[in-house]
């Protein structure tokens, strides 16, 4: 089996962990498209961002990472881990931060999209072996995350809020990779295309092609 099909051996971590980042991207999303990050229920949006968009996406990187899916085993571990941080930033119990408090300009966030931005992105280039609706997935998400750097960093409500629409174009295109993967386990095919990446042999200069041991 080549190395960029185990994403679709074994489609159930996906399945859970893309409809996860869907969801959280979204919801996080909605804040940043109002230009500033607020909230209006400290308890709800710090309770379901630790538990279902931080360990439950966290779980589908460890299930992925056991059937050696390491490209879903990089996304949900990152981005799930992320969630589950930003959870606890804002928990109650700890007093952190205070969920009400209008967010527009925080340089600490603003190097958490830095460094998310970059790894989302390289995700994507691993990605574009695999399906390009998956690398869009990622390729939006990675901008979306620059942006809110930028917007962060310099307190622009403008730029925050374009961050979020990019990053709500992003929570489509995962709703839409895990609905299909979805389809086609319990169906046997989707009507959501993947348009996965068709396989090509890879070649020495010399024109041996190269076999991966597994």
């Amino acid at each position: 089996m080549e190395r960029r099909d185990m994403f679709f051996a074994t489609p159930a971590p996906s399945v859970l962990g893309f409809y996860g980042l869907a969801i959280a991207t979204f919801i996080g999303a909605v804040g940043l498209a109002r230009g500033r990050l607020v909230f209006t229920n400290q308890d709800y949006v710090s309770s379901a961002a630790i538990f279902f968009f931080g360990i439950a996406v966290l779980l589908c990187a460890a299930w992925a990472y056991r059937v050696r899916d390491s490209l879903s085993t990089a996304i949900f571990g990152v981005w799930g881990s992320f969630f589950l941080g930003f959870g606890f930033l804002f928990l109650p119990g700890l007093r952190l931060e205070t969920i009400t408090t209008v967010v527009m300009q925080s340089v600490p966030l603003g190097f958490w999209f830095v460094a998310m931005a970059v790894v989302t992105w390289t995700m994507a280039v691993a990605a574009i072996m695999v399906s390009y609706v998956i690398f869009a997935v990622l390729v939006l998400l990675g901008f979306g995350a620059a942006i809110a750097a930028v917007g962060f960093f310099s307190g622009i409500p403008w730029v925050l809020a374009a961050s979020g629409w990019v990053m709500i174009l992003s929570s489509l295109a995962a709703l839409w990779t895990a609905s299909s993967l979805l389809y086609e386990a319990v169906m046997g095919y989707s009507p959501l295309p993947l348009f996965r990446r068709e396989a090509v042999p890879a070649e020495r200069h010399a024109g041996e092609r190269i076999t991966i041991e597994h």
